[in-house]
Parts: C-alpha cells; sequence; structure tokens
C-alpha cells in the first residue's frame, strides 16, 4: 500500500506555498506508506525528482532541502509514500520513477499493483524498452510511454492502453515539465480524491488530507465557501495543465461491478477519511462549507451521504459482538490504534465495559507493513507495553483487533498480557480470517506467511495461546458493508480474484 498526493498551481502562486500544501498532503496520508517518500516538482520548465528514506515530517523539516526546492520556485509538486510490492526497498526501486525522453521529462507515482509483473515487464523487454527498477510503477510508465510513441501529447493514448490490456491496480499521476495527468483503473480498486480550491488542484489517496488543507487555508484565513470533494472515476483520466485548464475524459468504460477493497477500511485508511463512494458517472462525493461567524470558522457538510471510516470500524465491532459475544468478561481492550473503534463497537453493544490495556510505542512505525521479518519481530517486540494496574483487577479479558495478517504481533501481544496478569484471554477479530495474499496493492506474500492460510481458527487459537478466537463472518462484512458490497473484492478472504 502506498499514497499519493499533490498539488498544481492553475495560477501563478508562491512557491513556498505549493510545498507547505504538499508537506501537509504527505504528512496526512503517510500511514500508507513509510519507507521511502518521492517527491517530482516543477516551475513548468524542468521536472526534477528526489526520492528519500524517511518520514514526510522530517524530510520537510530539513531546512536546507526545503531551501534548495524553493530555489526551483515550484508551481506543482507531488509525493508518493512508499509501502514496497514489488522490489526491494531501495531507492531504485522507490517511486516516482522517472524518464527523460526526446521530448521532456515524465516521472509516474502510483498506489496498487500489477497482477504479473514478469510477464509484463518481459514483454517490454521484448520490445526494446531498458528497466532500471522492479518496481510496478515502471512497468506502467514504461507501458504508456511505449505504446504512445515516447510522445508527451498522445500518454492518454498509452493510458488508454493500460486500462484495457493491463491487470493491475492503481490510482496514479503521471508528470511532464507542466502537465499533471490522474487516472485510476476501471474496478476502481484503491481510492482516489481531489478538490479545486483557491488557485490550486489538490489530490490525495485519502480525503481526510484534502481537508487538511482546508482547515489550513481556513486558520491562514482565507474564506473559502463552499468546496466539492470529488473522486477520480474508474476509467478517467484528469488532465491538469499548469497555469492553466482541467480537461476529463471517460478513457474507458468503469466495470460494472467494480472491485473496492474492503481492506483499505478496516485496516488502512485512517479513521477521518471517508468509505468508498459509488457515483456511477458523478465525481461529486460530497461538500464542505467552511462557514464564517464573528471572526470564527466552521465546517458543515452538503450532500453528505457517505460515512467515515471511524463509523465503519465502530459497526464491525458491534456485529462482531452479537456474532461472537463473550459472556462475563471483566472488560474489553484493543490492539490500538486501528482495533480502538471496533473495541468501542463490541464494548457498547454488549455493555462490557472498554478500557486501555495497551500502551503503544508512537515511534514505531506499522509493523504489517514493515519488510523483513526479523525486523517486524523486533518492532513487535517494543510497540506495546501493558496497563499492568488493570490486570490485577479484570483477568478475563476480550482482546479486539482488526486483523491477523502474520500472527507475528499478537503472539508477541499475548505473551504481554499473560505476564501483565491477565488469566483468560477471549481475541476477537472484526474481519474474516485472511487467507489468500493480495494481489493488487496489498503485499503479504512477500513478507511472510499468512497464518490462516494452512490453519484452521482453533490451530491459530492454539498457536497463540488464547482461552478463545473468533473471526467476524464473511457474510457480516458484507451486511456491515451494505449494498456496496458488490462492488468490494473479497479475495484475501475468499480467493475470488476478480481483476
Amino acid at each position: 500500500m502506498c499514497s499519493i498526493s499533490g498539488v498544481i498551481a492553475l495560477k501563478t502562486v508562491d512557491p513556498g506555498e505549493v510545498t507547505l500544501y504538499a508537506s501537509i498532503l504527505g504528512g496526512d496520508v503517510q500511514h500508507r506508506g513509510h519507507e521511502w517518500i518521492g517527491i517530482a516538482y516543477s516551475s513548468g520548465d524542468f521536472l526534477r525528482i528526489m526520492k528519500m528514506p524517511g518520514l514526510v515530517s522530517s524530510i520537510f523539516g530539513d531546512h536546507d532541502l526545503v531551501t534548495e526546492i524553493g530555489k526551483d520556485s515550484p508551481q506543482m509538486m507531488m509525493l508518493q509514500t512508499r509501502y514496497s510490492t514489488q522490489g526491494e526497498s531501495t531507492s531504485r526501486n522507490a517511486q516516482p520513477q522517472y524518464l527523460r525522453l526526446g521530448q521532456g521529462n515524465v516521472a509516474l507515482g502510483s498506489n496498487g499493483d500489477l497482477f504479473d509483473y514478469k510477464s509484463e515487464r518481459a514483454l517490454l523487454e521484448k520490445n526494446g524498452r531498458k528497466f532500471e527498477s522492479r518496481n510496478d510503477a515502471e512497468v506502467l510508465v514504461q507501458q504508456i510511454t511505449y505504446h504512445s510513441a515516447d510522445d508527451p501529447k498522445r500518454f492518454d493514448e498509452g493510458i488508454k492502453h493500460v486500462m484495457e490490456n493491463t491487470r493491475a491496480s492503481y490510482s496514479a499521476w503521471l508528470a511532464t515539465d507542466n502537465r499533471v495527468k490522474l487516472f485510476r483503473d476501471p474496478f476502481a480498486n484503491r481510492p482516489f480524491f481531489y478538490m479545486q480550491v483557491g488557485d490550486y488542484f489538490i489530490f490525495s489517496s485519502e480525503d481526510c488530507a484534502l481537508y487538511g488543507i482546508l482547515s489550513h487555508r481556513a486558520e491562514e484565513g482565507k474564506r473559502d465557501g463552499t468546496v466539492a470533494i470529488n473522486q477520480v472515476l474508474p476509467g478517467e483520466i484528469i488532465t491538469i495543465n499548469l497555469h492553466g485548464s482541467i480537461e476529463r475524459q471517460q478513457a474507458v468504460e468503469a466495470k460494472s461491478r467494480l472491485a473496492f477493497c474492503p481492506f483499505e477500511y478496516i485496516y488502512f485508511g485512517r479513521p477521518d477519511s471517508h468509505i468508498f463512494i459509488p457515483k456511477g458517472n458523478n465525481p461529486l462525493c460530497y461538500k464542505i462549507v467552511v462557514i464564517w461567524e464573528n471572526g470564527e470558522y466552521s465546517f458543515d457538510y452538503v450532500e453528505d451521504s457517505t460515512e467515515e471510516i471511524n463509523s465503519f470500524r465502530y459497526r464491525l465491532g458491534k456485529a462482531l459482538a452479537v456474532e461472537y459475544p463473550v459472556e462475563d468478561a471483566d472488560c474489553i481492550i484493543s490492539i490500538p490504534a486501528s482495533g480502538d473503534l471496533a473495541a468501542m463497537g463490541y464494548s457498547d453493544q454488549s455493555g462490557i465495559v472498554y478500557r486501555s490495556g495497551l500502551v503503544r510505542n508512537p515511534y514505531v512505525t506499522r509493523t504489517f507493513i514493515t519488510p523483513g521479518l526479523e525486523t517486524r519481530e523486533r518492532l513487535a517486540a517494543i510497540k506495546y507495553r501493558p496497563m499492568r494496574a488493570l490486570f490485577r483487577k479484570r483477568s478475563r479479558i476480550v482482546v479486539v483487533d482488526d486483523s491477523i495478517v502474520y500472527g507475528t504481533s499478537m503472539h508477541r501481544i499475548v505473551r504481554i498480557l499473560k505476564a501483565a496478569g491477565a488469566q483468560e484471554i477471549h481475541l476477537r477479530i472484526s474481519c474474516p480470517p485472511i487467507v489468500a495474499a493480495c494481489r493488487y496493492g496489498i503485499d503479504m506474500k512477500s513478507k511472510g506467511t499468512l497464518i490462516a492460510a494452512d490453519k484452521s481458527v482453533q490451530e491459530i487459537q492454539k498457536h497463540l495461546r488464547v482461552a478463545s478466537l473468533q473471526y467476524l463472518s464473511l457474510d457480516v462484512l458484507k451486511e456491515v458493508i451494505g449494498d456496496n458490497a458488490k462492488h468490494a473484492c473479497f479475495a484475501c478472504w475468499d480467493k475470488n480474484f476478480r481483476i
């Protein structure tokens, strides 16, 4: 899983503001990838690329680096934060992928993955294309440029070829020296939002980052009024010309049954982002109104039929309590932070008190998306610490988490809780057992063995040494999703890969 985001000026603006907005966007979606950050920026004359390991806050907090970027007076800036899928976690494999063409430079940043990376790459190599990385994004940019005859004026033809012929998941940006194209696969597997505000076109993987920009602008006293939050439609290409026009085209027809990823909303997405929004041919998701009164601002929603992720996770927890209750437990705790909302829902539905039982080290990144088994085990060992006094009074507990992927962290957590005094642990998981590795941007296979792939629930329970273990059933998950379940991909739970 990765994030993409960007800022493009529609009129000449302050370059420092472009850089600031880009840093806000990247920080707000950092949870989607923390291995590398890639930046592409331009004043309109020459597209420059930077790739660095680390967090967005560290990079944009580097005064010398920001000063160096500022010398080029950027008027557009695109980011990609990487959680590695294809290829090792190295600078060469970090995005954006970059090519020098006879008619200018081109870079691509994406969120997603190719179904068959090796075959797609081999076909391009047979046609004379040279590769420098083992990243799926390089295959995408090579396909686009090859099928456009390396002519930037024909890039839409290359993107359309990808949409029609490549089995892949992608929400992506493609940038030249003075133009950016946004496009999304016809199945809409990964989220992709944008807005126009002031003199800017701004996009991001999650709409929480757009709200972050609006909040900052309000703090600066800008009175933006009503702002439309839109999504890039499946099969759509949006072209943003620097200091110019915006063009939209439906390159290919969206699939009648889409394949959005529920795991985005169970685990990856930030709680204040909104849920997947199928709207047919209407890109509008909702509108935010910035209201000013007596010198103070507030936000209100218009045409808001959407649901934030926090509400969805809470409903998962309530459904889990109905399906798999635990009688007479002393308390419920969560695995912070992704299990918090489901645990609250479980508590409210069951009437069992919710308590904070674990402290999460805020300086340890998400272990599931960290490459390397040894590294994940080391991080898991320092990620959580128990509230020891709680377990001296309450020894029969329900532990709620969003998922179990490899079992590395959960095995360690159970040991920590027992050492702190928990005598009886009942584990409840707010999604079904993950039995198949995702092929569309969540790299599970190369990072370890899925514990549910070859173990039954009873065997996992025994392995983890808990009193009971239950997962939310797939049928109930679909009920919680509601009507949109027909547009969801459940392949990691039922092995039905639709793309």
